[in-house]
């Protein structure tokens, strides 16, 4: 639970500081910057979590909790349909900016959305080619 609250807390610190500067963008991006350094941190050998917790986090200071939670079900309901946490996360984050387009929200919105599940997403993918590659060097050493 602590790990969650921290995470997540990484992403509202982050908005909550871009809220600080005189660039009306700022709020909306800096959630990105802060999945970037949880997703591939300096500290870790460029090795870390998946970013969602962040996401959230982001989502709950530049948006409101609705959004959130549609996000939530969004990639919950996609979990449900494949029943794979990279794969649903990957639908999800290709699925949520064009959900938040179609839904007319605001243009620092969807600037959020867009660059935080790109974030997410590049992280996704990445894990989905490393189990590949295990899975690749298991049939090679079972000789299958």
């Amino acid at each position: 639970m602590l790990t969650l609250l921290g995470d997540m807390a990484k992403g509202y610190l982050a908005a909550a500081l871009g809220k600080m500067s005189s660039i009306r963008i700022m709020p909306f991006l800096m959630p990105a910057f802060a999945i970037a350094g949880h997703n591939w941190s300096l500290w870790l050998r460029f090795r870390g979590g998946g970013g969602l917790a962040t996401f959230i986090g982001g989502c709950l200071a530049v948006t409101d909790w609705r959004m959130a939670l549609c996000g939530l079900a969004l990639w919950g309901l996609l979990y449900l349909l494949v029943r794979d946490h990279d794969r649903s996360a990957v639908m999800a984050c290709v699925l949520l900016p064009c959900a938040t387009l179609i839904a007319g929200q605001s243009v620092e919105t969807l600037t959020f959305v867009s660059t935080s599940s790109l974030t997410v997403l590049l992280r996704r993918l990445q894990s989905i080619k490393e189990r590949a590659r295990q899975w690749h060097l298991y049939k090679q050493r079972d000789g299958k």
